[in-house]
């Protein structure tokens, strides 16, 4: 790379450039994904836009250009001069689509970047003829859309595909199961094909009787508390001596069972909790826990489950007294786990859809309904008096696990806490590979936090139809995972794992222009007041202790900010950094054009020839450092919401149509002199004063209902 082409004139390649002979003569090409002509210091250029087009039934013998430079250069040109692009980049792989009925699935295709140094226009983007530049292949449900492009990881921040779930609305559907459905909306980002995931009801089982106030137990109410989700990592920071045999079971798969399983005498013996034993996940993930993993959530040595990283971990038993969990061959995407009915709710139709918006961030929309019965029986927390005014409290939640090769699992749980009052009106109420040097997974998550809202009646609420929880004033913050290769231990001689001066973050359209913040020294400086970041001018600052109040409410997540680690047991560390208030407000962005950006310094010693050596400021070889950049987009259903709510509503006009005949008639004839008030049950969910009705007919009071 990089060097002169001398014939037929000479030429300075880019460093990311190769001198190659094409056509008779030396030209310089660049990397494929970088854009430009690769001659000079400015010929390759990593950052720009992209039209992503994926081609599906594609047979693979299609593709043997692929591999052959002269080949694969004709086709690159003919691509680029189809659609007036600066570059094309290809890349083969599984991609996620949606077939007639609206469930994804994944296929092998070929995906081909079509890459412009300066952002096309909308009307350019809009008549993007994909299908004439490659009509060999079927093209996938990618849309015409614009995203932002970053060539490579090395000197570059790795891009993290988001998780989360956003409640778009609730409606109730009367011809819907045997009782009609409530009928939920939503979008989420599962993180990628290596992610699983599972929504989930809370297990709240009643005696559905007339007149009814039944005291549910303790641990059925604190079910519909986030923060007491049995898998978690968002909270968990080690513990100094802790080691992978003693990890506490909620970042272990052990939380996933019908009850905790002991791993040694000083873990907690409690066998009546677990995901599976106080929730109702959907039945795909349940199918897999109780089928696939049976016995192996906690081996029978004592250690926790090594759930299986895609292409990282090959072999069963590939960690010393471990057994390793795989994905069962039917779990190609993480939908089996996402769709049908959920468990014990055999009534309720469940998730009824889903279809992908976009499948290069893994972004989906499903539609869940839930039978109104069936509901208030087994998955929600009945009072009053059914059949005259009662209100049913429920959650929809949604947990995203992602493998880390090791015995931690990466965790996150989303709930959308939804009250559901009957009374004249229904009423419905939300709130709810890189090349690192030593880091072998690295994750980050986006979280923003409501205040809390728990009024679900009064004027406001009576007279809308939707009303959505203020989120003004939100607190937000991002958090990053990652795990270390066993050689290595915190350095805590020298700033610790993570130095706090050395993390910053920011928000912008790429990493090299926008501007990071010291995010952890500003929270933890003594006297400090203030935390938040400023984008472009604009403030997004806050009290410290408004955020830690925001963290602390019983709906929030409970995390600590800016906490470096001093142990890590089972190499997984976990760390969160305070972003301020409403910093995602209004940048969600398809084109991948908002993202939090991250960087921080991971300061560790090696364990092996030189242990025992005093550490220093980098002379000693024992003292390992690298910095991680990292980046997350800002997308629709990719943030994990806490304490959001929305309110829903309907009217008896939407399921009935009535009049009023006041008086009495013998015949059709006598009907014209009766006063007959049409449409009573319109009140367009506002007060309806009273009012005086005359009659002619010498029964004025007797009034039928029609």
């Amino acid at each position: 790379y990089g060097g002169i082409c001398n014939e037929p004139q000479s030429k300075p390649c880019h460093k990311l450039a190769n001198c190659e002979v094409f056509n008779g003569a030396q030209e310089c090409f660049c990397e494929m994904g970088l854009i430009g002509d690769g001659v000079g210091e400015n010929g390759c250029v990593a950052e720009g836009w992209t039209i992503r087009v994926v081609y599906e039934d594609i047979d693979g013998s299609d593709l043997d250009w692929l591999y052959c430079p002269a080949e694969r250069q004709l086709k690159y040109d003919a691509l680029k001069a189809c659609a007036n692009a600066d570059a094309v980049q290809f890349q083969r792989g599984v991609f996620p689509f949606s077939d007639a009925n609206h469930f994804p699935y994944q296929t092998n295709a070929l995906l081909v970047n079509f890459l412009f140094e300066s952002e096309p226009s909308a009307s350019a983007v809009e008549n993007f003829d994909a299908a004439a530049c490659f009509p060999a292949g079927t093209i996938g449900d990618t849309g015409k859309r614009l995203y932002t492009w970053v060539y490579g990881v090395t000197d570059k921040a790795q891009s993290i595909l988001p998780t989360g779930l956003t409640l778009n609305g609730v409606s109730f559907q009367t011809n819907c199961s045997n009782s009609g459905c409530w009928v939920l909306d939503v979008t989420y980002t599962t993180g990628g094909p290596e992610a699983f995931n599972s929504f989930y009801l809370p297990k709240a089982e009643g005696d559905d009787a007339l007149s009814y106030d039944f005291p549910y137990d303790s641990n059925t109410i604190n079910t519909f508390q986030p923060r007491n989700f049995p898998c978690r990592s968002t909270d968990y920071i080690a513990a100094d001596g802790e080691v992978p045999s003693s990890l506490p079971t909620q970042v272990t798969t052990c939380c996933l069972s019908d009850g905790y399983v002991p791993i040694t005498a000083t873990v907690p013996t409690d066998t009546t909790g677990g995901f599976l034993a106080d929730y109702r996940p959907t039945m795909g993930f349940v199918n897999w826990v109780t089928t696939f993993s049976v016995g192996k959530l906690c081996s029978g040595t004592g250690f926790p489950e090594v759930v299986d990283r895609a292409n990282y971990n090959e072999t069963e038993d590939n960690v010393p007294g471990y057994t390793s969990l795989d994905f069962p061959s039917t779990n190609t995407v993480p939908h089996h786990f996402l769709d049908g009915k959920f468990r014990g709710m055999p009534v309720s139709p469940g998730v009824v859809s889903t279809e992908t918006l976009d499948p290069f961030f893994y972004q989906y929309r499903a539609i869940i309904k839930l039978d109104e019965v069936e509901l208030r029986q087994n998955a929600g927390r009945l009072s009053g008096t059914v059949g005259v005014e009662h209100t049913v409290d429920t959650f929809l939640g949604y947990v995203n696990f992602r493998p880390t090769g090791k015995a931690v699992l990466d965790s996150m749980a989303t709930q959308v806490n939804i009250h559901l009052e009957k009374t004249n009106f229904f009423s419905v109420s939300t709130h709810g590979t890189n090349d690192y040097t030593f880091l072998e997974y690295v994750n980050m998550r986006l979280i923003s936090i409501y205040t809390e809202d728990i009024i679900f009646s009064g004027a406001a609420e009576q007279a809308n139809r939707t009303v959505r929880t203020d989120s003004t004033g939100n607190a937000n913050y991002v958090q990053v995972t990652f795990t270390m290769n066993a050689q290595y231990r915190p350095n805590l001689d020298s700033g610790g794992l993570i130095p706090l001066d050395s993390v910053r973050a920011g928000r912008g359209t790429f990493f090299a222009s926008t501007e990071l913040q010291h995010l952890c020294s500003d929270y933890s400086a003594t006297g400090a007041t203030d935390i938040g970041l400023t984008v472009d001018g604009t403030s997004y600052v806050g009290t410290i202790s408004d955020f830690d109040y925001m963290l602390k409410q019983d709906c929030g997540p409970q995390s600590v900010m800016c906490v470096s680690p001093t142990t890590v047991p089972d190499q997984f560390v976990s760390f969160n950094i305070p972003l301020g208030f409403e910093v995602f407000d209004g940048q969600a962005s398809n084109s991948l054009d908002n993202n939090i950006f991250v960087s921080m310094v991971i300061n560790a010693l090696d364990k092996g020839p030189y242990a025992g050596t005093a550490p220093n400021e980098g002379q000693n070889p024992m003292q390992m450092k690298t910095t991680l950049d990292a980046s997350i987009p800002i997308v629709a259903g990719g943030i994990n919401i806490f304490c959001d709510g929305i309110t829903a509503k309907t009217d008896l006009k939407d399921v009935a149509n009535a009049d009023i005949i006041v008086g009495s008639a013998v015949s059709k004839s006598e009907l014209t002199r009766l006063r007959i008030i049409k449409d009573v049950a319109n009140t367009n969910l506002g007060a309806t004063p009273s009012a005086e009705v005359d009659s002619d007919s010498i029964e004025a009071g007797l009034m039928t209902l029609v």
